[in-house]
């Protein structure tokens, strides 16, 4: 099995907007998936290219998707 390195920068973007509004505004820009279509994705690929085609589908324009909301304060 490959195994993919990534290497992540944090950012701090400073705003007066309101938090919901920050939250819809980076959601906005993001895919749409969920953890029920990402396994059966991983079931129904046989090869990873064919996965990274079915994956690319639901990329948003910031290059990341969603696949999970957990709300911890509920």
């Amino acid at each position: 099995m490959e195994t993919l390195t990534f290497t992540g920068t944090p950012v701090k973007v400073p705003s007066n907007k309101p938090y919901e509004q920050m939250i819809r505004a980076l959601e906005s820009v993001l895919g749409e998936g969920n953890v029920r279509s990402f396994t059966e994705m991983v079931g129904v690929t046989g090869t990873w290219d064919e996965f990274v085609r079915e994956t690319e589908q639901h990329i948003g324009m910031s290059g990341f998707v969603i696949f999970a909301k957990i709300d911890h304060g509920a």
